[in-house]
């Protein structure tokens, strides 16, 4: 990855991350609310119906990338990614035009877009 699109891709993760956000608080409000406690939160799951079961972990995969785009190390995600690939496909259909064909761009430029600056060898 280029040094250009390392740095396209550093400008478009806050918009990326607000999409997301967004996303997770609209998905979140039509859920009854999460108890913090696990026993609690394991009873709540089993509660939850198929389809509200998953909107809950669509909640929670959207959660962690909003969480890793705000640079606090979200598991399953390195920190040196300037953009995961999982957000960028999270975002997408979400994001305003203009956000969309930023992504398009930065997308196209290669295969690599999320891995983290490691020197060629």
């Amino acid at each position: 990855m280029s040094t250009d699109q390392r740095e396209v891709g550093a400008e478009l993760r806050l918009p990326v991350r607000d999409v997301l956000a967004v996303r997770a608080a609209a998905l979140r409000a039509g859920l009854p609310p999460r108890p913090v406690c696990g026993a609690c939160r394991y009873a709540w799951w089993r509660l939850l119906g198929e389809g509200p079961s998953r909107t809950a972990a669509l909640v929670d995969h959207l959660d962690t990338l909003v969480a890793g785009l705000d640079g606090s190390g979200a598991r399953g995600y390195q920190g040196g990614e300037v953009l995961p690939r999982a957000a960028v496909e999270a975002a997408d259909g979400f994001a305003p035009p203009a956000l969309a064909d930023a992504l398009a761009a930065y997308r196209a430029e290669g295969p690599d877009i999320d891995r983290p600056n490691t020197r060629d060898t």
